[in-house]
């Protein structure tokens, strides 16, 4: 996973980071300063942080994978695509008894 750090995108009118990318609709989050995973909401609450490192300092696209989980709320961030590999537990038992 790639961030571009020291790079954020413009607040929105609303005076939020954006929650997706424009254009496109991607899924955005973001890593504070020890690299914590944070949903659009929580880093921009964070940008105000008197400490330095807990402000949101890079942002990237979840293109694909599992959820990432926000470590200040606990917020699903769901990505792009989806998991490449999902565990079908259906087929895998039909494979397991032989049908």
């Amino acid at each position: 996973m790639t961030a571009n750090k020291g790079k954020l995108p413009e607040l929105l009118d609303n005076l939020q980071l954006p929650a997706y990318t424009c254009p496109g609709g991607y899924p955005l989050f973001y890593l504070d300063g020890h690299d914590s995973t944070l949903c659009p909401k929580c880093a921009t609450e964070c940008l105000s942080n008197d400490t330095p490192s807990l402000r949101p300092v890079a942002c990237a696209v979840h293109w694909e994978g599992e959820p990432l989980s926000c470590e200040e709320c606990n917020a699903d961030i769901e990505s792009a695509y989806g998991d490449p590999d999902p565990i079908d537990l259906g087929a895998l038992s039909k494979l397991s008894e032989g049908a």
